[in-house]
């Protein structure tokens, strides 16, 4: 048994199986985290050199990467003491009501039940471990205007494996300021109740997910771009907001009640109210999924 060809062969596989997984984001990691591995690169020279027979080498060399692949998969470094570094904690509640405030969320999940709903704090966690999750939020004002830019990175891993059971967590966010949020859901399931919310965009990325979003009509011009792979999407648009579709899907069910075809991507459906407030703009890009949209 030919060593070098055992070794290179597993490795690859390893690195395909990754980059695959990692494209229908089933696992993440940032590629920087690969780099971050180095060190594996010394041990694995350590190993090629000891004097012991190939079939020993070859079960070194898959121990150490399992090792790897655990130090990537399930970091345990964390910023700060507690897992939390905050450069402006901001209570949205001391706003003067006259002010206009923004607030971008940027968020990255793993796997688990992720539900969204109203809070008093601008963003508040709930149902995660201090390590299980890494919070910045970076404050600026200008013309009296207060805006935050919030980071939100949650992977909790080891409790799913160890409980073995879906683990439910909590994103408590403030309807007070106007929200553009980018939310990278990975494998999970997601209810995201928006009615109360002024969103202003809304960008979905998740792998093999289930996602149940009801947006409402606090914002009178609404962009939303869904992106999954295997997918079961339920979406509720209000009654009084004009809504237009875009479906750039491929092999996908869909359900839009109400809504009439203009093109074989363009769906329309007007404000069947006699308020109107805006109109909400989606666009629809999935794989093997199941997509409902419907009028509330």
């Amino acid at each position: 048994m030919r060593y070098k060809s055992v070794f290179w062969g597993i490795l690859f596989i390893t690195a395909g199986l990754l980059w695959l997984l990692k494209s229908l984001q089933i696992v993440d990691f940032g590629w920087h985290d690969v780099l971050a591995l180095w060190p594996f690169i010394l041990i694995w020279t350590g190993i090629s050199v000891i004097p012991v027979k190939n079939v020993i080498r070859i079960i070194l060399d898959i121990l150490t990467l399992c090792v790897a692949l655990f130090v990537l998969l399930f970091p345990c470094n964390k910023p700060g003491n507690d897992g939390i570094r905050i450069t402006d904690k901001v209570a949205v509640e001391t706003l003067d009501s006259l002010e206009y405030a923004y607030a971008e969320l940027s968020m990255n999940a793993g796997a688990g039940t992720f539900i969204f709903a109203p809070g008093n704090a601008l963003i508040e966690i709930k149902g995660l471990e201090m390590s299980e999750r890494y919070l910045n939020i970076v404050e600026s004002q200008e013309d009296n205007m207060r805006s935050a830019e919030i980071t939100l990175n949650i992977h909790p891993f080891v409790d799913i494996i160890d409980n073995n059971q879906e683990k439910e967590m909590y994103v408590l966010l403030n309807p007070t300021p106007v929200w553009e949020m980018d939310l990278d859901m990975g494998a999970s399931r997601s209810i995201m109740d928006m009615r109360d919310y002024k969103i202003q965009s809304l960008s979905i990325d998740a792998g093999v997910s289930d996602i149940a979003l009801t947006l409402g009509d606090k914002y009178s011009d609404v962009e939303v771009e869904v992106s999954t792979g295997v997918t079961n999407l339920s979406m509720k648009v209000p009654l009084n907001m004009k809504c237009v579709i875009e479906n750039k899907s491929a092999l996908s069910g869909l359900n839009f009640k109400g809504f009439t075809q203009l093109s074989k991507q363009e769906y329309v459906s007007e404000s069947q109210s006699d308020t109107v407030k805006g109109v909400i703009h989606i666009t629809l890009e999935s794989g093997v999924s199941n997509l409902s949209v419907e009028r509330y």
